[in-house]
């Protein structure tokens, strides 16, 4: 993953949808980190999860609700959501999410 570059491309994406009626939308991969896989695979995902911030019931089982995250990646990359976040001429509202567990 490489954070800077995604921002640019997605800057380009966004400025070729401003020129066209013919461009609907993005769909960037992944929205939360898979925690299931390993290695590399690691760097994908906008955002990971933080601590339990509730429970809900779902057909007779419970399971725990967590918040987001947006931590630095593991090699001192920034944050993927603040990438991201930024081509939209936005910021991550840190306040808004919770601190990695």
């Amino acid at each position: 993953v490489n954070a800077p570059k995604q921002r640019e491309d997605l800057e380009m994406i966004l400025g070729l949808a401003r020129r066209s009626p013919l461009f609907l939308g993005v769909s960037f991969f992944e929205f939360t980190v898979s925690y299931y896989k390993t290695g590399s695979e690691m760097d994908f995902g906008i955002f990971g999860y933080g601590g339990p911030v509730a429970s809900m019931d779902y057909f007779g089982a419970t399971f725990d609700v967590r918040c987001l995250t947006s931590a630095p990646l593991g090699d001192g990359r920034p944050a993927l959501a603040q990438a991201v976040a930024k081509a939209y001429g936005g910021a991550v509202d840190a306040r808004l999410l919770c601190h990695p567990a």
